[in-house]
C-alpha cells in the first residue's frame, strides 16, 4: 500500500466534526438533563457500564463464536444478507436489552425514579454514540492525518499483508465520505439514542410494575430498528434509512412521553 493518496481537506474536515458530535451530544445530553432534574450521574454511568458489558464484551464474544469461527452456522449466517440482519438486530436487542433490564433490577432500590431511567438511556445511548461513531471516526482521522503527513509507511509497517488487504478498502471508503454522509452518521446516532431513553422508560416501567412483557417490547423494538438501518439502506440508501429511522425514533418518543407524561 505505498503511495496512497493524501486524504483531501473535506473529507478531513467530515471525520472531525463527526467525531466531535459524537462526543458533543452525549454531554449535551448529559448537561441538560442534569440541569433540568437535578439528579444524580450515577445513572448515566451505570448506563454506560451496561452498554460496555452487555453490547462490546458478551455481545462481541457472542459474535465470535457464531459469525468468525469457521462453522456451518458461522457460513450460513454470513452467506445470507438477511439471515445476517435478523442475527446482528436480534443479539444487539437481546444482549443490550436484557443488560438494561438487569441494571434496573439492581439499580432499583436506590435509582428507581422515572428520571433515573432517563438517565440511564442517556448513558447507554450516549456512551454507545461516542464508542461506536466517535472512536471509529477519531481512528479514522489519526490514519488520515498521519498519511497526509507523509507517515504512512510508518503507519503501516507492522501490518501483515492480510491486515493490509482488509485496510485498503476502509482507506478508500474513507475518501467517500462527504458533509451529507456526515450528517446522516450523526442524525442516526441521535435516532439512537432517542432508542436507547425509550426503551430505557420502557423497561424502567416494567422492572417497577413486575412485567416482563415490557423487556419483550424493547427487544423487538431494538431488533426492529435495527433492521430498518440495515435492510432498508441496503435497498433504498441512506437518505431514505435516515428518514424512517427518525419517524421510527419520533413515533416511539411520542408514545413514551404520552404514555408516562407527568412523571417526567
Amino acid at each position: 500500500m505505498t503511495g496512497i493518496a493524501n486524504f483531501p481537506l473535506s473529507t478531513m474536515v467530515c471525520l472531525a466534526v463527526e467525531m466531535i458530535l459524537a462526543i458533543a451530544l452525549p454531554l449535551a445530553a448529559i448537561i441538560f438533563w442534569y440541569k433540568k432534574k437535578k439528579g444524580s450521574i450515577i445513572p448515566v454511568l451505570i448506563g454506560a457500564v451496561t452498554f460496555f458489558v452487555s453490547a462490546v464484551v458478551l455481545e462481541g464474544i457472542f459474535h465470535t463464536l457464531f459469525l468468525f469461527v469457521i462453522t456451518p452456522a458461522a457460513d450460513f449466517i454470513n452467506s445470507n444478507f438477511f439471515i445476517y440482519a435478523i442475527y446482528g438486530s436480534l443479539m444487539a436487542g437481546i444482549f443490550e436489552e436484557t443488560g438494561r433490564f438487569a441494571a434496573f433490577r439492581l439499580m432499583k432500590k436506590r435509582y428507581g425514579e422515572l428520571a433515573d431511567a432517563v438517565s440511564y438511556g442517556i448513558g447507554h445511548g450516549g456512551f454507545e454514540c461516542a464508542y461506536v461513531l466517535g472512536l471509529t471516526m477519531g481512528a479514522y482521522f489519526v490514519m488520515a492525518l498521519m498519511i497526509n503527513m507523509g507517515m504512512g509507511e510508518m503507519l503501516f509497517a507492522t501490518m501483515m499483508e492480510a491486515d493490509m488487504a482488509a485496510l485498503e478498502p476502509v482507506l478508500e471508503g474513507i475518501k467517500t465520505i462527504t458533509p451529507a454522509l456526515a450528517f446522516a452518521a450523526v442524525a442516526e446516532r441521535i435516532s439512537a439514542m432517542t432508542i436507547h431513553i425509550c426503551n430505557s422508560v420502557i423497561v424502567y416501567n416494567g422492572v417497577k410494575n413486575g412485567k416482563i412483557s415490557r423487556l419483550f417490547i424493547a427487544i423487538a423494538l431494538h431488533t426492529a430498528f435495527n433492521m430498518v438501518a440495515l435492510v432498508v439502506n441496503q435497498y433504498f440508501g441512506i437518505a431514505v434509512t435516515e428518514i424512517m429511522l427518525f419517524v421510527f425514533a419520533a413515533a416511539l418518543g411520542w408514545y413514551v412521553f404520552k404514555m408516562k407524561k407527568g412523571e417526567i
